[in-house]
């Protein structure tokens, strides 16, 4: 649903392979360091003269949305990767923009988020629930007490 949720929001550009790929590929608390851009590329889909040109265009769009963050290497326009949590992403895309987009998807997200026991949100998003309050201990006066 994620992917889906990217698609629909990256309109023409169809990101969401590309953010798939690079999920993939992630080993490393959502850190990605693109050593070999084309097995990145091919993963994502892109093939031909252009591969490259439509895989960047699909990273830019990801910055653009708030997927991910890109850092430049010293030879390369792309050489470090962050992968935001895309649960996160998209509840900031719904609470900010015209949520009408991806509202049906993003509620299915949510419903698994729950189902499944996630707990990537805070508040009305937790599962569990609280035990309850207990009232608070009962003080004792000193000649109910025994000495042994």
């Amino acid at each position: 649903m994620v992917i889906q949720a990217i698609d629909v929001l990256s309109k023409k550009y169809s990101a969401g392979k590309t953010f798939l790929a690079l999920w993939s590929h992630c080993k490393s608390h959502g850190i990605l360091e693109v050593n070999n851009r084309d097995t990145l590329i091919t993963s994502a889909g892109y093939y031909g003269t252009s591969r490259e040109r439509l895989w960047k265009e699909r990273m830019k769009k990801l910055e653009e949305l708030g997927f991910i963050r890109i850092a430049r290497g010293a030879h390369q326009e792309i050489q470090t990767v962050l992968l935001l949590n895309p649960h996160k992403v998209l509840k900031g895309i719904i609470d900010s923009k015209d949520k009408s987009l991806i509202e049906g998807i993003y509620n299915t997200m949510m419903k698994q988020i729950v189902d499944y026991g996630m707990k990537d949100f805070d508040g009305p998003m937790k599962t569990e629930r609280r035990p309850p309050r207990l009232p608070p201990p009962r003080s004792v006066p000193a000649s109910e007490t025994t000495n042994e």
